[in-house]
């Protein structure tokens, strides 16, 4: 089990993963390095990925193709009716937070 430190740590290394893609759009991520740093994170931490999340990998990669070649300039990651839809309540109170504080 992660002691704090560690947690805390684990919640910093996906941040740098995350954070730098959230408002880019698709043409300018690449799932593959996303992927590679997963389970980079992952081996540093001794976690094991499951068979079915490493298909969902292999999906995300047909992904990435066909988006980039249909929608190169949706910033998915920062779309509100996907993340409201995706994450209901959750996404919207975010979402509300994050517009406050840009308008302050």
């Amino acid at each position: 089990m992660l002691n704090p430190t560690s947690l805390e740590q684990s919640a910093a290394d996906i941040a740098e993963i995350v954070e730098p893609i959230l408002g880019q759009p698709l043409s300018e991520i690449s799932y593959g390095q996303v992927l590679i740093d997963i389970v980079r994170i992952g081996t540093r931490y001794e976690v094991r990925l499951p068979q079915e999340l490493v298909l969902v990998a292999k999906q995300l990669l047909y992904f990435e193709r066909y988006a980039k070649l249909m929608a190169p300039d949706w910033a998915i990651l920062a779309d509100p009716e996907l993340l409201a839809f995706l994450f209901g309540d959750m996404a919207s109170a975010e979402i509300a937070s994050t517009d406050e504080a840009s308008t302050a």
